[in-house]
């Protein structure tokens, strides 16, 4: 089944990772040949499963964003969430482009390939609304040792999530775009994430029953749309760059 793929092109550096990167957007950051943008558009466009590519970015990036292999980029100035849900309903108008299927990506994800993301699209269940991609901490750090991660410890073993997610089917999108809010929120801070899946999740957080399928049903019940923790992929999915750490990390990885 064929997917549009929606590429986030807008999150800031700052810092040390502003002056070491010398740019003040991570999709611009390069950990080799090209930019962070450029490793994903790529990536992408060699799947066969992906059928277009879209860009979405704050307006003043607009012209600067010139790849070869994007379909459209959007400038919205507007909150990532309402970004997000803005270019699905826009995409969604035009008869060209699927309703029902579709991919969401960060642009800070240095070891992506046209393989790992096929891999992950195949392993997305048909007729499950949200899938998002978790792997395992023995799988990730396999794949890149000595890197700083921080898998969350669950019943089944410790995970960490990847940087897409994969939409499919109709819903009810004022509902899902609240809950993506709060998901986007939280998504640094555990303890706020847990507060917002529910106290009782706390506890068996502390306790170590909180398993997969529990945030699983929680996640339907506050979507209103079902989802799917999707293991088996490739570590390369859950390596992003959050600051300068990470990023000397990547280089280091990518001359060994």
């Amino acid at each position: 089944m064929q997917t549009d793929a929606i590429v986030l092109a807008g999150g800031r550096t700052g810092g040390l990772l502003k002056r070491r990167g010398e740019t003040d957007y991570k999709c611009f950051l390069s950990t080799g040949k090209g930019s962070l943008l450029e490793a994903m558009v790529n990536s992408l466009k060699g799947c066969d499963l992906v059928s277009s590519i879209h860009v979405l970015a704050p307006s003043s990036l607009k012209d600067l964003i010139a790849i070869e292999n994007i379909d459209s980029v959007h400038g919205k100035d507007l909150p990532v969430i309402e970004g997000i849900v803005s270019l699905l309903e826009h995409l969604g108008r035009e008869s060209n482009h699927r309703k029902d299927r579709y991919l969401i990506c960060a642009s800070d994800l240095p070891f992506v390939s046209s393989r790992g993301i096929r891999d992950f699209l195949k392993l997305c269940p048909g007729g499950i609304n949200l899938c998002l991609p978790v792997i395992e901490k023995k799988d990730f750090f396999r794949r890149f040792p000595g890197t700083i991660k921080f898998p969350v410890p669950l019943k089944e073993g410790s995970f960490t999530a990847g940087g897409v997610l994969l939409l499919q089917g109709q819903g009810d999108i004022g509902r899902l775009k609240a809950f993506m809010q709060k998901l986007f929120d939280a998504r640094k801070n555990l303890p706020e994430l847990l507060g917002m899946l529910g106290r009782g999740f706390v506890w068996r957080f502390v306790t170590h029953s909180l398993s997969v399928s529990d945030i699983e049903k929680r996640i339907e019940v506050l979507s209103g749309m079902s989802c799917r923790a999707v293991r088996g992929c490739d570590p390369a999915l859950a390596f992003d760059i959050d600051n300068i750490l990470h990023f000397i990390q990547a280089k280091r990885c990518i001359r060994v």
